[in-house]
């Protein structure tokens, strides 16, 4: 069987993990320019991704994915809009990109104290533009690239920090996360951390104390009415986690 790995150049670090991770990490991206030596064969890949595939112990293949993505880029986030089986009308996908983009609008506005202006904003229109309205250009959703055939996009922003971090809060929009969060802003009751801590995402804590700190009431039970109905449109038929920074956490002790 061949060894997978996940390496981080910069800490010169790498981590044990599993062809089904390999298949979800490289599917629907494209080849870009290909290197050959005596040891190894690399496959450079978009969304700033390399494979570099040579001979292991005992004959066995050793893959080893890395990110080649600089200290100073912003860490895109890859998301599955369809789910395998649904029909992917143009409809459906305008449909899961907004609600997308109005989840990250809500996320970002709370991580960073503005919910005064998104309550006051949904208060007046549960259906406004929230990514147009309130957020600048910078802090904008952007695509960097979407899989042929996959339905699988990768999104980003242009700056890092604040959006940095609502950008890999999407992860909660899937799997048991989402569910967690769901059940928190229905039932207006504080996440326990041990519950959190089965999602393994410290950003679910996070954002529902963000929640919880909103001022006014008014505003705040708009912003929880509008959370349900993006969650609930985001994506309910998939279950996975979103691939955050194109590299899944590691599963495996580090090597």
């Amino acid at each position: 069987m061949s060894r997978i790995f996940v390496a981080n150049p910069a800490a010169n670090r790498a981590y044990e993990t599993d062809f089904r991770t390999l298949i979800s990490i490289v599917k629907g991206t494209s080849i870009v320019s290909l290197a050959d030596s005596d040891q190894f064969i690399e496959f450079g890949l978009s969304e700033n991704l390399m494979i570099r595939i040579e001979g292991g112990e005992g004959g066995t293949l050793r893959a080893t994915v890395i990110s080649t993505l600089n200290s100073d880029q912003v860490s895109p986030v890859r998301l599955q809009l369809i789910a395998e089986g649904e029909e992917p009308s143009a409809a459906l996908v305008e449909r899961r990109l907004h609600s997308l983009r109005q989840l990250y609008a809500i996320i970002l506005l709370l991580n960073t104290g503005r919910d005064g202006e998104l309550g006051a904003a949904l208060k007046t229109q549960q259906e406004v533009d929230l990514e147009q309205m309130l957020l600048r250009e910078d802090e904008r959703l952007y695509l960097e690239a979407a899989g042929p055939g996959t339905w699988w996009v990768t999104v980003l922003t242009k700056i890092k920090a604040a959006p940095q971090t609502a950008l890999n809060t999407l992860s909660l929009v899937y799997g048991e996360g989402r569910e967690m969060l769901l059940r928190r802003v229905r039932a207006a009751t504080k996440l326990k951390e041990e519950e959190a801590g089965r999602a393994r995402d410290e950003r679910l804590i996070a954002l529902s104390q963000a929640l919880d700190n909103a001022k006014n009431p008014e505003g705040k039970a708009a912003i929880k009415q509008r959370l349900t109905t993006l969650l609930t449109d985001v994506n309910p038929q998939l279950a996975a986690p979103v691939i955050v920074g194109l590299l899944p956490p590691p599963n495996h002790d580090t090597v």
